[in-house]
């Protein structure tokens, strides 16, 4: 890996000026300008994919000669997945610190991809690795702090944070093998989710487009290829909808310390983002077969289509499963507070004789307070949502 970095104080640690057309800037206390470069490269290792590895069998011989059996199959036209990092960026307090921010801007280039490509079954593997392309980042990072109150008279201090980050993802390029399987995908009219495309995001949708539920007949109506209404699912017809990523993610934080007590709040969000509603489609889209063998859920009685004239979003009961479409992708927007804990500490001289410490704190901590999403969907055993509340008492000797 190689590395460098470039840095320029424009103030002094001191506190003085190290550049003379900042002498009246009062102020400003602190100003740095930073610039970095770095490239590094993934180490291919024995089981990495690069070569072909082979296991004996050391129980069961043949004339006295020990047999071998093929474990791995290697790809040894494989090199190393290499990132190239460049970033500029600038630090600045203002107010004798009172204010103060970090502006970073980066551009990230991943080139020789590392992915499994498909293989005939016939081989004895169903896949194998690959450099498969070349993937772009570039985006931003903005983080900032700021004193709403400081009296150091009447020991109040109210310090507010917060940090932006923007990320764009987008593939480059993209090798002939990716190309060729994501035709044969398309072709073969399988529902795969996973599809790359040169200019399109990693984390890609694709979905056919869907109109929605027709009333008179429960079923979904879809917008083909050549852009005609029609009530048959193909593979060959999905779009991209979106990406998977949110755009743009972050935090904001307040602390507030008056005295002995504190209380700190933390807020978290992201938007700019698009998810496949699964959720919905596991739970109240399912078939006859499934209400048959097992319970569902009472929207499935309650909000599925079932006579002619029923404005729904979900189809009419039958067997047929339901593939990719639109109807499940969904702006993927969240606010939601992330933790609230409140602390006081008491250090009386009379609680110092009585239990023979310095201090005793008394805690409060919450977390999930509340959630707040463009998509209504149930947070289940794989990504739960709980309000956790949890108090704590502390003695410091």
């Amino acid at each position: 890996p190689v590395n460098r970095e470039v840095r320029v104080n424009l103030r002094g640690g001191d506190g003085t000026v190290a550049e003379h057309f900042l002498e009246n800037a009062k102020r400003l206390s602190n100003l740095k300008l930073r610039a970095s470069y770095g490239e590094t490269g993934s180490l291919l290792s024995s089981n990495s994919g690069a070569f072909t590895s082979y296991q004996y069998l050391t129980n069961n011989k043949y004339m006295n000669w020990t047999g071998a059996y093929l474990t791995g199959l290697g790809n040894y036209d494989l090199t190393w997945q290499t990132t190239r990092e460049a970033n500029v960026g600038v630090e600045l307090g203002v107010m004798d610190e009172r204010i103060r921010g970090t502006f970073d801007y980066y551009d990230k280039t991943t080139s020789n991809l590392l992915s499994y490509m498909d293989m005939p079954l016939s081989t004895g593997f169903p896949s194998y690795m690959a450099n498969v392309g070349e993937v772009k980042n570039r985006g931003f990072e903005l983080s900032m702090s700021a004193y709403a109150i400081r009296n150091r008279k009447k020991h109040i201090n109210w310090i507010l944070s917060g940090q932006l980050v923007y990320n764009k993802n987008w593939i480059s390029k993209l090798s002939e093998a990716v190309k060729t399987q994501n035709e044969q995908y398309m072709s073969q009219g399988s529902d795969v989710s996973t599809l790359f495309f040169e200019g399109k995001p990693q984390s890609s949708l694709y979905a056919v487009q869907s109109l929605g539920i027709d009333p008179s007949t429960g079923k979904e109506l879809f917008v083909n290829k050549d852009g005609n209404i029609t009530t048959t699912w193909d593979a060959s017809d999905k779009v991209y909808l979106g990406s998977g990523e949110s755009l743009y993610r972050g935090n904001i934080g307040s602390t507030l310390v008056w005295k002995n007590l504190t209380l700190n709040c933390s807020f978290g969000f992201y938007w700019g983002g698009y998810a496949y509603n699964q959720t919905l489609l596991d739970k109240v889209e399912v078939t006859l077969s499934t209400i048959q063998d097992q319970n569902v859920d009472h929207r499935v009685m309650s909000d599925r289509w079932f006579k002619p004239g029923d404005v729904t979003f979900f189809k009419g009961l039958s067997n047929e499963e339901t593939h990719a479409t639109s109807r499940f992708v969904m702006k993927d927007n969240v606010f939601q507070l992330s933790s609230v804990g409140l602390q006081y500490r008491f250090d009386q001289p009379a609680l110092r004789k009585a239990l023979h410490c310095n201090s005793l704190i008394v805690a409060l901590n919450m977390s999930d307070l509340f959630y707040l999403s463009t998509i209504k969907r149930e947070r289940g055993t794989g990504y739960p949502y709980s309000r956790n509340i949890q108090a704590s008492l502390k003695l410091a000797f």
